[in-house]
C-alpha cells in the first residue's frame, strides 16, 4: 500500500529546488478543460428493478434515458452486500480484506482514497451522504474532501445543493454523493418515499403496514423477520416490493434533475458520470428481507452506468465490481492509479481500446 502522506516524506530541500516548470508535471494539476467527476450512489438499488436492466414497471425513466448515452454493464457486482465495506472498495479499488474498514476499524491513512488523488491534483473535492452511520467520517469516509456533509437530506435536496456547490466555478470538482432513499427506513413503514412515487406506484400499499412495525422502526422489524421468525403474510411482501419500487422512482427523479441542471449549465458534456450502487435488496428473494445475509444476485449484482467525455453508449456483459470503480476514474483523469490498487481499470473497454486484462 502506498501511503497517503509519502507526498510530504520527501526532504524539504528537494522541494525547494524542483523547477517551477515542472511543478505542474509532478504535482498532476489537472488542465483548464478536465472533466468534473460525479459518482453517485444509489444505496440498496438491485439492478434488476431499472427499467435499463429490465424491469417492466416505469421505476427509472430517468436512469434509462441515461442509459442511452453511457457505457452499461449488465454483471456489475458488489464486494459484499451492505453500506460500510463496499462504498469503501468504491473508493479505494481495494477489497475489504485489504482496506481493512469495518465496525470499530476505520480506513488507515497509508491507504490513499480517489478524492485525495484527485484533490491533489487540483480539483475541488465535495462529498454529501445519508446519516446512516456507515459513512460517517470516523471511518475515513472523508479523506480528501474539502468539504464533507453527513445529514438525512432527501435525494432531492441533496442532488439540488450538490449542482449548486459545482455551479459556484469552472474549477474541474469531484462529486460523491450518497443517496439513500431506496433503503429500508427506520419509520413505521420498510420503504419510505414522497406521496407523489407511493401514489403512481405503491397505491394503497402504506397502509397495510398500520402497527405493523415496533417502536424501533420498519428496519428492525425486517430483521427481526430475518433472524427470529417474525411472521410477514404474503399480502405485506407483495407490498413491501411496491413501496421499495417507489423509493427507487423518487431516487430516480432526483438525479433527473441533476443531471438536466448540468445539461443546461452546459457541464454534462465534458462530466465523468458514474453511477452505481453498492449493493441490492432481496426484498423476500431466499427467503431473506433487506440485504447482508446471503450472496445472491438480487443483493450482489448492481447497476454500474458510465457516460462522459469520449465515451460511447455500449451494453458490456464482461463481469465487473465496485473495485474497479477507483483504479478507471484515476485513469479517465490521467492521473498514476498505484500498483497498490487491486480492482481493473476499464478505460479499455469504456475508450474501445482493448478488452479487460
Amino acid at each position: 500500500m502506498a501511503p497517503r502522506g509519502i507526498a510530504w516524506a520527501a526532504p524539504l530541500l528537494t522541494v525547494v529546488l524542483l523547477s517551477l516548470a515542472l511543478r505542474p508535471a509532478l504535482w498532476g494539476r489537472p488542465r483548464a478543460d478536465g472533466p468534473d467527476l460525479i459518482l453517485i450512489s444509489l444505496d440498496a438499488v438491485r439492478a434488476d428493478h431499472l427499467g435499463c436492466y429490465g424491469y417492466d414497471r416505469p421505476t427509472t425513466p430517468q436512469l434509462d434515458a441515461f442509459a442511452q448515452s453511457a457505457e452499461r454493464y449488465t454483471r456489475a457486482y458488489c464486494q459484499e452486500p451492505w453500506t460500510l465495506t463496499s462504498h469503501m472498495s468504491m473508493l479505494t479499488g481495494l477489497y475489504p480484506d485489504a482496506h481493512g474498514v469495518d465496525f470499530g476499524r476505520s480506513l488507515s491513512p497509508k491507504i490513499w482514497t480517489v478524492a485525495e488523488r484527485v484533490r491533489e491534483a487540483g480539483y475541488r473535492t465535495w462529498g454529501s451522504v445519508y446519516d446512516c452511520f456507515f459513512l460517517d467520517p470516523r471511518f475515513g469516509y472523508a479523506s480528501g474532501f474539502d468539504h464533507y456533509e453527513v445529514n438525512q437530506t432527501p435525494a432531492h435536496r441533496r442532488c439540488s445543493q450538490a449542482i449548486d456547490w459545482l455551479l459556484e466555478q469552472d474549477r474541474p470538482a469531484f462529486i460523491f454523493l450518497h443517496l439513500y432513499d431506496p433503503h429500508s427506513d427506520t419509520g413505521e413503514v420498510p420503504y419510505e418515499a414522497p406521496r407523489e412515487f407511493v401514489e403512481r406506484l405503491a397505491p394503497g400499499a402504506q397502509g397495510v403496514f398500520e402497527g405493523w412495525s415496533g417502536a424501533d422502526g420498519a428496519s428492525e422489524t425486517l430483521r427481526r423477520v430475518n433472524e427470529e421468525g417474525l411472521a410477514m403474510p404474503d399480502s405485506l411482501r407483495q407490498r413491501l416490493r411496491l413501496l421499495y419500487d417507489a423509493g427507487v422512482a423518487a431516487t430516480d427523479h432526483a438525479v433527473g434533475g441533476f443531471l438536466d441542471r448540468l445539461r443546461g449549465a452546459g457541464r454534462l458534456e465534458r462530466s465523468l458520470v458514474i453511477i452505481v450502487a453498492d449493493h441490492g435488496e432481496s426484498l423476500g428473494d431466499h427467503g431473506e428481507n433487506t440485504h447482508g445475509f446471503f450472496l445472491y444476485n438480487a443483493t450482489v449484482q448492481v447497476p454500474f452506468m458510465i457516460s462522459g467525455p469520449g465515451i460511447s453508449p455500449r451494453r458490456i456483459t464482461d463481469p465487473v465490481s465496485l473495485v474497479d470503480v477507483a483504479p478507471t476514474v484515476l485513469d479517465l483523469l490521467g492521473h498514476e492509479r498505484g500498483d497498490w490498487i487491486q480492482g481493473r481499470s476499464l478505460t479499455p473497454l469504456l475508450l474501445g481500446t482493448g478488452d479487460l486484462a
